[in-house]
């Protein structure tokens, strides 16, 4: 009879079904005495379990927010860690190609330079052009 009234009194309660499980586990492990207390103050008892119930679900809630807070932490960090990385890669990039750019610059004012030194050096062994030598046979300035 015990059982019955506990089983109706879980049938109407608003708790969760593990917890009215739980519950009717528990209390086939008591005595008699105990049982009957239970039933007899089962207005008490239930606003304590509703209690401990609102409680658990509150760390619960509590534990989820941390956690999500937790979560998007790490998120924002990840992302800004990728944001720092994609700058010092850009700047690199920007590096290198400035560093390709002046290179290329300075070879061609080199090669300039070789150039322009092989030819002065061209134009120092060139002998200049030879007059040509009047054959006295065939100028007539020659024999007057």
């Amino acid at each position: 009879m015990a059982n019955f009234q506990l089983q109706t009194y879980l049938a109407t309660a608003p708790l969760w079904d593990e917890a009215k499980y739980n519950l009717g586990v528990i209390f086939n492990t008591l005595t008699d005495g105990r049982k009957l207390e239970i039933l007899n103050d089962w207005p008490k008892y239930l606003d304590l379990l509703l209690k401990i119930e609102k409680k658990g679900v509150e760390e619960r809630q509590n534990n989820i927010r941390e956690a999500l807070g937790k979560i998007e932490s790490i998120i924002s960090d990840a992302l800004e860690r990728d944001r720092q990385k994609a700058v010092r890669e850009t700047a690199t990039q920007m590096q290198l190609q400035e560093n390709t750019a002046s290179g290329t610059q300075y070879d061609a004012q080199k090669r300039t330079r070789e150039f322009q030194k092989r030819l002065d050096r061209f134009r120092q062994t060139e002998k200049p052009p030879a007059t040509p030598k009047p054959n006295p046979l065939s100028d007539p300035l020659w024999s007057l």
